[in-house]
């Protein structure tokens, strides 16, 4: 089963899609936040594994979560067309699945890919924040240094253009955690010895190490 992220002026939706071409949409209204490619790719596909055909994808998750009956769900069927989606200027669509190493997603260029890591981040330090927003003074203070450092990390991928392998290597680990991307080069920043935030050049020397630990831990898992 295919799975497509679907990007237009109104909305955005996720597209699952069989070998005969049958699809149905999960819309904006089945994930509890707007729906982003990120978040599209991170969400919970477990109804439809091992479904052979959309029909079945949609009995086990339309009809089994969403209490939608037999005849809706049949009207939720229709015939994909790449074509459709793919030569209409007001549409961008992202085609995601997973293979041995996890899961992974077709950009059709390096800017993509790039794009998606810094607005990775950016969510990530958005809902970092209003967590700290919310927390007392004491709290605030307590986590003052945790916050100048991930603003020092998102403001390093908004100012400055990195190493294209590096935006491939953190997009592919970000699709596959469920916790925060920001939050993992955050840990791996305290933890590593010599690593430093005082200018654009040490983040990228220690963001590079990063890199090249993730870049081997995926060439292991192969």
């Amino acid at each position: 089963m295919k799975r497509y992220f679907i990007k237009t002026n109104a909305d955005n939706k996720v597209a699952i899609v069989d070998r005969h071409n049958k699809a149905f949409y999960f819309g904006d209204t089945s994930f509890d936040k707007p729906l982003t490619l990120r978040r599209a790719i991170k969400a919970d596909y477990s109804g439809i594994e091992g479904c052979e055909t959309a029909e079945q994808a949609v009995e086990n998750t339309l009809g089994r979560y969403y209490h939608i009956t037999k005849d809706k769900q049949v009207d939720r069927l229709f015939d994909f067309d790449l074509k459709d989606f793919i030569y209409n200027p007001n549409i961008e669509i992202t085609e995601f699945y997973s293979d041995k190493k996890g899961l992974c997603v077709n950009m059709s260029n390096a800017y993509r890919t790039q794009q998606y890591v810094e607005r990775a981040l950016q969510e990530d330090f958005e809902e970092f924040e209003a967590k700290m927003l919310a927390a007392d003074k004491e709290d605030i203070f307590k986590n003052a240094y945790e916050i100048a450092v991930k603003r020092e990390i998102v403001n390093f991928f908004m100012d400055v253009q990195t190493i294209t392998d590096y935006y491939k290597i953190l997009a592919r680990v970000d699709m596959n955690i469920r916790s925060s991307l920001l939050s993992l080069l955050y840990d791996y920043y305290i933890e590593t010895e010599y690593a430093s935030v005082s200018s654009y050049e040490e983040i990228e020397r220690w963001i590079g190490w990063f890199c090249e630990r993730e870049r081997e831990c995926m060439k292991n898992e192969v």
